[in-house]
């Protein structure tokens, strides 16, 4: 609700910002609270801003702000706090900073009419590179859309992104030439119906809301893992009692345009020259004929550095329900 507010009316200045972000921290504590049983790891992390022109990108930075992170970049609807568990099973030494996506978790909305789409969070990934000024080769780490993300990231900087690590999704989901360019207009069209209404958000009480995110996620979350997200993932009504809603924006309920012809999705990958972690939950579905995953991990293997492929047992939401079964992987290819 707040980011959305900070969009709609265009609020751009500093000052207020900080309002903005005192009553987010509030709701945040507020939700820590009421939130989740969970035990939470004893690593201490930083809550961070790094400023765009709509407004911030919120983010969680783990471990020693002297030493350039490993980008962490969550899934669709999810936000950073996907990754709190995983991380505070690795290396203290290590420092990761957790993002939230444009529409997520603690930071701005995207300015009102605009779409959301992948190719505005790439340069959003960019534009954090840039802002911290890093130097050295990027470590990237991404859950389903964020493994995504990371791929893609990859493919368009090969010679900047020394390893990345993808939970459970490899590649963009491609689609047929002919679906793609046909369907072009009633995208268009399903968008502008889908946000006639941008103002409507509506509020539940906690086991509701609780119950709608792990609904929203097939049910690959557990209660625990739903309440760890929605500590980050909604805010406490400022009208109704016990009442909560989302943050997440709406409009990203509608993808539009946002898959690939198979044969620009392998040009991708063959661009892809660095050292590659992958890990598929064995309980979790393919969302496409496994077949084009096979090939692109194939041409992967074919021309990156390094490919390492785990099969482990997990719903899509693996590395967040059970951080156990692949900490000791990742920890490995961390330090290999």
């Amino acid at each position: 609700m707040i980011q959305r507010c900070l969009s709609a009316n265009g609020l751009r200045t500093w000052r207020q910002l900080k309002s903005v972000r005192t009553l987010q921290k509030i709701q945040y504590r507020q939700l820590s609270q009421v939130g989740s049983s969970q035990e939470q790891p004893e690593r201490k992390w930083e809550e961070v801003r790094i400023p765009v022109p709509w407004g911030h990108i919120a983010g969680k930075w783990w471990g020693p702000r002297s030493r350039q992170p490993i980008l962490a970049i969550h899934g669709w609807m999810d936000n950073a706090n996907t990754f709190d568990p995983l991380i505070g099973l690795l290396p203290s030494d290590l420092s990761f900073l957790a993002i939230d996506l444009p529409g997520h978790g603690l930071s701005s909305r995207y300015p009102a009419g605009m779409v959301y789409h992948s190719t505005e969070d790439i340069v959003v990934l960019r534009r954090i590179v840039k802002h911290f000024d890093w130097r050295d080769k990027l470590v990237l780490m991404g859950h389903s859309l964020g493994s995504i993300y990371s791929f893609t990231y990859s493919s368009a900087f090969p010679n900047e992104v020394e390893k990345y690590i993808g939970f459970d999704n490899i590649k963009p989901t491609n689609i047929n030439n002919d679906k793609f360019i046909k369907e072009t207009g009633g995208a268009i069209d399903r968008f502008l119906r889908f946000i006639a209404n941008p103002d409507f958000s509506p509020e539940y009480p906690w086991d509701n809301i609780v119950e709608r995110q792990r609904k929203g996620s097939s049910e690959s979350l557990t209660i625990e893992s739903t309440k760890l997200l929605l500590q980050r993932g909604a805010y406490k009504s400022l009208t109704k009692e016990g009442h909560f809603g989302f943050r997440r924006d709406i409009r990203q309920m509608v993808s539009l345009l946002s898959t690939l012809p198979y044969e620009h999705i392998q040009e991708m990958a063959r661009r892809i020259s660095c050292e590659v972690l992958s890990i598929k939950f064995k309980q979790a579905p393919y969302y496409e004929d496994p077949k084009y995953c096979n090939g692109i991990l194939e041409i992967i293997r074919n021309n990156a550095k390094r490919l390492e492929y785990h099969e482990v047992d997990g719903s899509h939401h693996g590395h967040l329900n059970n951080p156990e079964n692949v900490a000791p992987i990742v920890k490995n290819f961390l330090r290999s």
